[in-house]
């Protein structure tokens, strides 16, 4: 490869005028693609080739070679990304995946967990390098793009993504905010592609702040260790850090520890008493991403850095709302506070966006935990913050991260949300909500929904499944705008409900009296109307087990016996092995084949 990567410096903020634009940054491997026509390499920016360790990228490339033979050879620079939602991925998913050998392996990740390229320049063009300015090279990567029939955008069905630049600042770091990504960078519109770093380029890290207590100094490296109070009251080492301070900080902390710390071989180990604060972009197995040292927290006493302290200063609670009674345990036999909740609520609000957007919002609070009285929220409290743009019907909507997190200090548990979107009277969405006679009648609404999925496919209809939350599991088909109206999903969701029931009388009906089910499954197609709500996909419910409403992939059905394992605290390690099962629904609902479901009206 004879390119070299131009680099962004880094700087405190995102600089201001109408000749810089803005992309948002992704924590990936930066990589140049060389494609050729018999030829498709992935290079990393230390030279390192990834091809092997990417078919599924490969492969996309591979395939539309003939379609731009006119115009190879190409070299497009971007990110490698393992995508989270399209504007957070995943760095440690894809660290994981450079490192793999063995092609079984590789390709069980990539059917899981799947790759994207996401191109943000064009460095060479018909085998010529391009010496134009910035603004140019995006043009001719969006001609690109064109030819090769592909949106102007990222999606996760397609492996190769364009990203977008941004004029407005505002914008920029809204989303990277309400995404938690990595942070931005700012562009010249007039810099040219040269290699090295480059005061043209600017990246702006999106930090978490944590704080810890320094417990040992490995003097040979001069890394300082980090720990925190667990539940138990015991001192949990959490990382080391060694970048970040001053000449002058750097020796006053090292003669601190060793003055006060106890010598073992080449470590010190320190008794808690130091605090510090450090920037980083995330936490994974005991180690930080990018760990830098900002300040000494003078201020902080060690026993206030605790296990849960970290992790709500990990989940980044936005700043404008004024946090309350954050220790009050919401769920009394788990323990589970209101802090725990908003962080949940503040982690999870990127994947739960699309399902909020533009929706008139009903929540369910319980200002005194699960086991007190809860009541309905329709409307936006007249104290609510600026915040929130208020309306004159007095209805409210969640647009940004830190308006879910208001509700979540709200003690607002459980979101429901209406098939249509604000001023629009068609479905968004078509749900069949399959509600088991009790508990213990799980494997009836496996049964119905795995009957719902043989005759969507029957349809050649994209359809998506999630738990409840409770004891049921929700059938969701996405649909195009304005592609059917309420009266043309009632008659078809009531035909698919009648046909259910006439497949297996004994195990599902639909009648609406709980006195008339006979312990058969409830097959709800009533509920799919204007003015009902449904709960939205990642909702936490107000139940004893903390559970959450979770997408689920189909061939997890038959294995699932209990909806409600997953809960608050353990969805994110679901999503960080198998990914969102919902992650291509809005992509779908343009591809879904509505000719076929209105031959069933």
């Amino acid at each position: 490869m004879k390119y070299k990567t131009m680099q962004p410096v880094l700087a405190a903020e995102l600089p201001n005028g109408k000749n810089w634009v803005y992309e948002v940054k992704y924590d990936g491997f930066r990589c140049l693609v060389k494609w050729e026509n018999d030829n498709v390499e992935l290079i990393s920016r230390n030279g390192k080739s990834l091809t092997k360790q990417f078919p599924e990228v490969v492969e996309f490339f591979h395939d539309h070679s003939e379609l731009l033979e006119d115009y190879l050879p190409l070299v497009l620079d971007g990110e490698l990304t393992v995508l989270n939602t399209l504007y957070q991925s995943d760095f440690y998913t894809l660290q994981t995946r450079s490192r793999m050998s063995n092609k079984a392996r590789i390709q069980q990740q990539g059917e899981q967990r799947p790759a994207h390229f996401l191109a943000f320049d064009i460095v060479e063009w018909k085998g010529k390098k391009l010496t134009s300015p910035y603004i140019s090279r995006k043009k001719q990567l969006e001609q690109l793009f064109r030819l090769m029939d592909l949106p102007l955008a990222i999606q996760f069905s397609i492996p190769l993504g364009f990203v977008e630049a941004i004029k407005r600042k505002s914008e920029i770091q809204q989303r990277v905010s309400d995404h938690l990504a990595e942070g931005m960078v700012a562009k010249l519109t007039s810099a040219l592609y040269e290699e090295g770093r480059n005061e043209k380029w600017k990246k702006v890290k999106n930090w978490r702040t944590v704080t810890g207590i320094v417990t040992g100094y490995h003097q040979q490296n001069a890394y300082f260790e980090l720990s925190v109070y667990d539940n138990n009251d015991s001192l949990l080492p959490i990382g080391k850090c060694k970048h970040g301070l001053n000449q002058n900080d750097k020796e006053t902390l090292i003669k601190a520890v060793k003055e006060k710390g106890i010598k073992r071989g080449d470590y010190y180990q320190v008794p808690p008493a130091i605090c510090m604060d450090i920037h980083c972009l995330g936490f994974h197995g005991n180690e930080w991403r990018e760990p830098v040292f900002t300040d000494f927290r003078l201020d902080v006493s060690p026993d206030d850095c605790t296990i849960s302290q970290l992790d709500w200063q990990l989940g980044m609670p936005p700043d404008e709302v004024s946090y309350t009674n954050l220790d009050k345990h919401l769920y009394p036999e788990l323990e589970l506070s209101k802090a725990e909740l908003i962080s949940y609520l503040r982690r999870i609000y990127p994947y739960m966006k699309t399902f909020l957007d533009d929706r008139k919002l009903t929540v369910i609070r319980y200002p005194d935990g699960i086991n007190k009285e809860a009541f309905f929220q329709k409307n936006l409290p007249a104290y609510a913050p600026e915040i929130f743009v208020k309306n004159e019907e007095g209805s409210q909507f969640i647009s940004h991260a830190a308006q879910l997190a208001w509700f979540g200090n709200q003690a607002a548990i459980e979101y429901h949300v209406p098939f249509q979107k604000q001023n629009s009277d068609y479905p968004v969405e078509i749900v069949f909500d399959l509600d088991p006679p009790d508990e213990n009648g799980f494997h009836l609404a496996v049964q119905a929904a795995k009957h719902l999925y043989t005759i969507f496919q029957e349809l050649q209809a994209y359809a998506f499944v999630k738990t409840s939350g409770g004891k049921g599991l929700q059938v969701y088909l996405p649909l195009p705008d304005k592609s059917l109206s309420y009266e043309q999903t009632s008659r078809f969701t009531e035909v698919i409900a009648n046909t259910l029931v006439d497949y297996q009388p004994d195990l599902f009906t639909t009648e609406r009296l709980k006195k008339n089910r006979k312990e058969r499954l409830y097959v709800d197609h009533v509920q799919h109307a204007p003015g009902k709500t449904i709960i939205a996909p990642y909702s936490p419910r107000g139940n004893a087990a903390a559970s959450v409403s979770t997408p689920l992939y189909w061939e997890e059905l038959d294995s699932l016996e209990d909806p409600k394992i997953f809960t608050i605290r353990n969805t994110f390690q679901r999503l960080r092995e198998k990914g969102c099962p919902f992650r291509t629904m809005e992509e779908m609902k343009k591809l879904q084949p509505i000719e076929n479901i209105k031959r069933w009206l």
